[in-house]
């Protein structure tokens, strides 16, 4: 009972002391509709519109970046000793970053939908809160377009604490976004919990080079074993991108536990090691509409194996050994629309409208080097519309599973 007190004064003394955090909130951080109005872009005045600048045969003159701090010290919401610090400490993204990312360049053909596209493409990364590309000025034939990003916070530290079952666990997270302003990510991760403590230290590059290739790397140390993962991919990376391809590496090593009422009853060694190259291809944007074909070959090799202390062996999951070529196809309609505070406060966010639709299906044995005959397969589809301002409606189905001598396994929908 004790406890139980002592807990309920605590979330008052909090509760209380979140109100008055609230109550100052607005003297102390910049509102969000102050950003969304500074943000606002206005294409100037008797500037031709998409179609019209399209239908003339425009192309791409000078292309401005304009790399913009976290906080706008210069305007009276945001001067403050706080926030003039975090724009000092911040490193802000390099010019090129961004400029590699373009899906435009300058002498070509003025496009609409890559402007749009581009923005997209830059707001998916962690490391810009928002991005504006937009046309400014129109002269000889040439339209100059600006591309202005907004800095985020990137150093992102963290610790955690819980306790359930009369276990506790802890972590200890610390993770760079935007690593000296070229884009990388570099995190470290420790964890520690009633089944292992881990150490990860993961490593992302979403340009390699200077190229649209992308890197991961995952290097994972836990005290039952480990958990390697490494991918280089060239991705569609746009919608009128013509072909993909990657490689896809994991090695998991570790020992879990079956629980009962809150006690280890067995434990297994499950060993885990997959890979997967492939190749894509496709016609670009015709009509709205994108097509992708996508095949490859998958190595998915799973053994476990009972430990010796272990007293019943029926709960250990049956190995499998799965080697199989398969194909992949994928349908996306261009239809997207920006919206605020849709799952992060105070960030535009990209919603897929329209058709998203892919099927999936390849086929294990012996021949490939598996363990047994598999049909594995999947598909599904989804349909996103907007019926009004505050509302979305989202129509989505999927299945996959594997069949085994007439059977289904695995079947998830």
């Amino acid at each position: 009972m004790t406890t139980a007190r002592s807990y309920i004064s605590l979330c008052s003394v909090l509760f209380a002391l979140l109100i008055s955090l609230d109550a100052r909130a607005r003297d102390l951080l910049p509102s969000i509709t102050n950003k969304a109005e500074r943000d606002q872009v206005l294409r100037p005045q008797d500037f031709p519109s998409d179609e019209a600048l399209e239908q003339a045969g425009a192309v791409i003159g000078e292309v401005v970046i304009d790399i913009n701090d976290i906080f706008a010290t210069d305007t009276p919401d945001e001067d403050a000793t706080l926030f003039r610090l975090a724009n000092a400490l911040h490193i802000d993204t390099k010019k090129s970053v961004i400029a590699q990312q373009l899906l435009f360049q300058p002498g070509e053909k003025y496009s609409q939908q890559k402007l749009e596209e581009t923005e997209r493409l830059l707001r998916s990364r962690r490391y810009l809160l928002d991005v504006r590309v937009y046309p400014f000025a129109y002269h000889d034939g040439r339209v100059d377009v600006r591309v202005r990003t907004r800095e985020v916070w990137t150093l992102h530290p963290g610790v955690s604490f819980g306790r359930s079952g009369g276990a506790n666990s802890t972590g200890v997270l610390i993770e760079e976004l935007n690593l000296f302003g070229y884009g990388k990510q570099l995190g470290l991760n420790y964890k520690s919990t009633v089944d292992r403590k881990t150490t990860i230290l993961d490593y992302q590059d979403p340009q390699l080079f200077g190229s649209r290739w992308n890197l991961t790397a995952q290097l994972g140390n836990n005290s039952d074993g480990h958990k390697n993962f490494f991918a280089i991919e060239r991705p569609f990376y746009s919608l009128d991108t013509r072909w993909s391809a990657g490689i896809r590496l994991l090695d998991d090593r570790r020992v879990d536990s079956i629980y009962d009422l809150g006690v280890a009853r067995n434990q297994y060694d499950a060993r885990l090691r997959s890979g997967t190259a492939y190749a894509g291809w496709s016609n670009g944007l015709q009509d709205h509409f994108v097509s992708r074909w996508t095949a490859g070959v998958s190595y998915d090799d799973n053994q476990y194996a009972l430990i010796a202390n272990s007293a019943n062996s029926n709960f250990v999951p049956a190995s499998r050994k799965l080697v199989y070529p398969w194909v992949n196809y994928e349908l996306v309609e261009d239809q997207y629309r920006k919206l605020e505070n849709l799952n992060q406060i105070g960030r535009a966010e990209d919603l897929g409208l329209g058709w998203r639709a892919n099927a999936f299906a390849g086929i294990a044995s012996p021949k490939f080097g598996a363990d047994r005959k598999a049909l594995v397969w999947g598909g599904g589809f989804s349909h996103s519309a907007t019926p009004s301002e505050s509302e979305i409606a989202i129509l989505t189905a999927s299945i996959s599973g594997r069949a085994e001598n007439s059977t289904m396994q695995n079947t998830l929908t």
